[in-house]
């Protein structure tokens, strides 16, 4: 029931939120007009639900709900559920500092907190926050984490079982290029739905007992960005999109002391397939041009996963953007210079379509005199 709300597709639509709007004011007109019959006839009125709609566009509209927010989160008895993507960097850091206060001060007054994060990203200030609030509070707030496009995205639940549970619902904007960024359009804060508060419990209830809570260090991690330095097929963005969709190419690297080699064997393409690996060589004249992407700590997992059997992932220093970073890489478990090994033309013209997007010209040049493909 209501599962549709949370649907991608539904949310940061425009005409969504004038729909809400309208049914909104339709039920309380048609209440409106009821009531004025019971008046008439000396029968008691029963309690309207307080519904407002607010503009998060404008600074008026923004201040309000994270006022109406905070306080509802301050005021609650027993339990609050939420479920959110978390603040963006770009977020006001008053809204931050003040909704995770009120929480902590729910959580003294022994109300129980369990959120969802459905975003693999968030500032280090939130995390930073929230971990410690799962510190101070062990048995009172579970956090778990839903990165799959959940249908109770951007919900509050207050004291579902109380006689008069509040709801909030957050509506927002998603752009589709490389990992999805949002912007908040509309919010709605409601109260006294107890049939409404009460499915949504149960789908919180359903949602968490197929998820694992996160520890302190695991939110922290949330806000770590890891910066993966590609060099071979992986340097093709269209391959990293397919690999980890959301993955954000930052720019050129140069891995200095280490050099390219095609001595890894790959069965997957062919009996005596090779893919490209690197090895230090300790020479200050050899270095390793790649593309460099940052990752997010499910996405460092999932490229891990795929490279696992024929590398490991080692943490290297490299030069980005005129600056000396850190990051990781791919390395092989085993090389084999064995003659009768070669990349599939297959593969070099897709490590050619990457380098010559990224601007690695060098590289092209390189990989066509050696192997003649990608003309």
């Amino acid at each position: 029931m209501f599962t549709f709300l949370g649907n991608p597709e539904w949310q940061g639509v425009g005409a969504l939120v004038a729909i809400v709007a309208i049914i909104l004011s339709a039920v309380f007109e048609l209440r409106r007009r009821r009531n004025r019959k019971l008046e008439a006839s000396g029968s008691p009125i029963p309690k309207v639900a307080q519904s407002k709609l607010y503009d998060l566009s404008t600074d008026q509209g923004e201040i309000g709900y994270y006022r109406v927010l905070a306080e509802s989160i301050r005021n609650a008895r027993t339990v609050i559920y939420r479920s959110g993507r978390g603040f963006s960097e770009q977020a006001n850091q008053s809204f931050v500092r003040d909704l995770i206060e009120a929480e902590d001060f729910a959580l003294g007054n022994g109300v129980r907190i369990i959120r969802i994060q459905t975003s693999d990203r968030t500032p280090k200030d939130w995390a930073d926050r929230y971990a410690a609030l799962i510190e101070k509070y062990p048995n009172q707030i579970s956090v778990y984490a839903d990165f799959k496009d959940p249908l109770l995205v951007n919900i509050g639940l207050v004291d579902p079982d109380g006689k008069n549970p509040e709801i909030q619902m957050l509506f927002e904007s998603a752009s589709s290029a490389g990992r999805a960024s949002y912007s908040v359009d509309a919010a709605l804060s409601f109260d006294g739905q107890a049939r409404f508060a009460q499915s949504l419990k149960r789908q919180f209830e359903e949602w968490t007992n197929r998820l694992r809570p996160l520890d302190a260090d695991e939110v922290r991690e949330l806000a770590r960005a890891h910066l993966y330095f590609a060099y071979g097929s992986n340097m093709s963005l269209s391959q990293m999109r397919l690999r980890c969709p959301g993955a954000t190419r930052v720019g050129r690297g140069i891995l200095f002391k280490w050099k390219r080699n095609f001595a890894v064997r790959a069965p997957h393409m062919g009996a005596m397939a090779a893919a490209a690996g690197i090895e230090e060589s300790g020479k200050d004249s050899d270095f390793v041009e790649g593309v460099v992407y940052d990752l997010t700590s499910e996405e460092k997992q999932r490229i891990d996963a795929i490279e696992e059997g024929g590398y490991k992932s080692v943490p290297v220093d490299f030069k980005l953007k005129n600056q000396h970073v850190s990051g990781f890489t791919h390395k092989a478990l085993k090389l084999d210079y064995s003659p009768d090994l070669r990349p599939t033309d297959a593969y070099i013209e897709t490590m050619i379509e990457g380098a010559r997007t990224n601007g690695l010209d060098d590289v092209v040049k390189e990989l066509q005199n050696k192997f003649g493909s990608g003309k």
